[in-house]
């Protein structure tokens, strides 16, 4: 199991729960962005199954406090617009890769 992210808190947090549940020699996470993962690289040329987890837009929150983080009111509309183009490229590259046979979307 490869699990991407550009984030190595998420990383080390994963490492620790893979370690709790004794899974720590199946699961190989790597700091980097999963757009940047090459398909046809040869380690990566057997996968089968792909389970896609972008980021997600809040929007199932009660209450967004982005306006609080920024200093200003944020535009909604842009951003959710870039986020569905970056979750699209991510199913996208998941699909391109040669061997796939199931991708899994997940968001919250």
């Amino acid at each position: 199991v490869f699990a991407f992210d550009k984030s190595q808190p998420r990383l080390n947090t994963l490492d620790e729960r893979m370690i709790q549940a004794g899974a720590q020699d199946i699961v190989s996470s790597c700091c980097m962005d999963f757009l940047m993962v090459n398909p046809n690289e040869t380690k990566y040329k057997n996968i089968r199954g792909i389970l896609v987890d972008p980021s997600c837009s809040g929007s199932g929150m009660i209450s967004r406090l982005d306006h609080l983080a920024d200093g200003k009111g944020s535009n909604d509309g842009e951003r959710l617009k870039k986020l569905s183009n970056f979750q699209i490229s991510c199913v996208k590259h998941a699909l391109s890769f040669p061997s796939v046979k199931y991708v899994t979307y997940s968001t919250c």
